[in-house]
């Protein structure tokens, strides 16, 4: 999640990280390595776990939802329940 403030009390404006596209992307472009594999199933685990901990499931997790922001992949789109 971004960081957010109040400009105004008639608009909120959410300010978030610049992804460089997802994990969908990053594959069509011409596949994975095995380190890169490894690397990015420990990121989507870690993410994983840290929603389970706070009693959540992503419902929607495919690699268009798992976004590349450096060299770390990050969960997006949460439909969560």
């Amino acid at each position: 999640m971004g960081e957010f403030t109040f400009f105004n009390t008639e608009m909120l404006y959410l300010v978030m990280e610049l992804a460089q596209g997802s994990l969908e992307n990053h594959i069509a472009k011409g596949g994975l390595s095995a380190d890169e594999i490894k690397n990015i199933t420990a990121q989507v685990a870690q993410g994983l776990n840290y929603l389970h901990g706070q009693n959540k499931v992503h419902r929607d997790l495919k690699p268009g939802n798992i976004l590349k922001v450096n060299q770390q992949y990050k969960l997006a789109y949460l439909a969560l329940r």
